[in-house]
């Protein structure tokens, strides 16, 4: 028989309307994961994953993509820096319209 839920809290209504399971759902997941054919399952991946690296007989090569160029040095300049044989040039500029019937920039 339900009990008169009229002033009831959510709590007290939700556990008289849809009461939980007795057993707390991390012990079932629990004991599902620590079957004997899941602890085989998972000793097994451990074991292959941690002889992986023993397996490889010669580390992997770098694949060149075809872009050579001489390295930039660090620096403080107020510029882009590039290597000498590349070139750069301003697309666009902060505020400037990027359609010629844009709007101007609204800096709010």
């Amino acid at each position: 028989m339900k009990k008169n839920l009229k002033n009831a809290s959510f709590d007290q209504f939700d556990d008289e309307n849809f009461p939980r399971a007795q057993t707390p759902q991390i012990l079932s997941i629990i004991d599902r994961i620590v079957s004997r054919r899941g602890f085989l399952s998972i000793s097994a991946t451990t074991l292959a994953a941690a002889s992986l690296p023993l397996i490889q007989s010669k580390p992997a090569q770098a694949k060149t993509t075809g872009l050579v160029f001489e390295a930039v040095k660090a620096n403080v300049l107020d510029t882009v820096t590039i290597p000498p044989q590349f070139n750069w040039k301003v697309l666009t500029s902060w505020g400037e319209p990027m359609w010629s019937n844009g709007k101007s920039f609204d800096e709010d």
